[in-house]
């Protein structure tokens, strides 16, 4: 009997190893994903303040395999959000790109979220040689199947000395890996 529970005890810790935490420790204001489409939308009509009867998509274009890629402008936070929907209706990934001029309190917000994805249990951080001295890269951050990218061009915040993220993407790396986007607009 104790040998039975021991494999099985094994075996769930082996498939929860290679698969990673469950939920993503990576969100924007409380998207994350691995979420379904509607519970997205939700959020997006709460931070787009529009009535329920809105459209809540603006654009969307199929990617092939019943997976689609969707855009929606924000008033506030002020930018462009981008998800990729699969068949199933999981959202795999989650890209938002600050508004320019980049406003300090959106950046503010996007500083607070990211401190907390690095204080995440396992989360392991690769600069990729992003720096205050080089503000132009692709910088990472991972735990388990779950990836953010955080993009930086070089521009500063509007009326600050800092410099500003101009995209951020959240990735379920198993099922989203090729909509991330690595290359670093000039």
């Amino acid at each position: 009997m104790f040998t039975r529970a021991a494999g099985i005890a094994g075996l769930a810790a082996l498939i929860v190893a290679c698969g990673g935490p469950a939920t993503s420790p990576f969100f924007l204001w409380r998207m994350r994903p691995g979420m379904p489409l509607d519970s997205v939308e939700r959020l997006v009509l709460f931070h787009a303040d529009l009535r329920q009867s809105a459209e809540v998509w603006e654009r969307c274009e199929p990617l092939g395999s019943g997976a689609r890629r969707c855009e929606r402008a924000l008033a506030e936070p002020w930018g462009r959000l981008q998800v990729v929907v699969t068949s199933d209706g999981k959202v795999p990934y989650l890209a938002f790109a600050p508004a320019t001029p980049r406003e300090t309190s959106v950046d503010d917000s996007i500083q607070v979220m990211s401190r907390q994805w690095g204080r995440a249990k396992g989360v392991r951080l690769d600069p990729h040689d992003v720096s205050e001295s080089n503000p132009w890269g692709v910088m990472e951050m991972r735990n388990g199947r779950w990836r953010a990218f955080l993009t930086f061009d070089g521009k500063r915040c509007q009326d600050s000395a800092r410099f500003c993220t101009s995209l951020i993407q959240l990735v379920d790396w198993r099922a989203g890996r090729q909509y991330a986007d690595m290359s670093v607009p000039h």
